[in-house]
């Protein structure tokens, strides 16, 4: 009966877990207008590019970019593509 509980407690917190981010990804996305699916879809467009820009945003370790720079340093990254989404 116990592992029934459980189990039924890991699903329902699962499931909360995921609608909490749906809502979340449906609010940023009306938020932006749009614009930011449109930026992170030309970006992950290339799997090489996605995974150094996926890198470079999550690294928790302070082993890559510092962070006050690491905004920046993306930003001219990919600012030509960024400057033509925008048109």
């Amino acid at each position: 009966m116990e592992i029934l509980i459980i189990t039924v407690s890991m699903l329902g917190g699962l499931a909360l877990f995921l609608y909490g981010m749906s809502v979340m990804s449906d609010t940023l996305s009306q938020m932006t207008g749009g614009s930011l699916d449109r930026v992170i879809g030309k970006i992950t467009q290339n799997r090489y590019i996605g995974f150094v820009a996926g890198a470079l945003l999550t690294d928790g370790s302070g082993a890559g970019i510092p962070e006050e720079k690491r905004a920046e340093y993306i930003r001219n990254l990919y600012k030509d593509k960024y400057m033509e989404l925008l048109k």
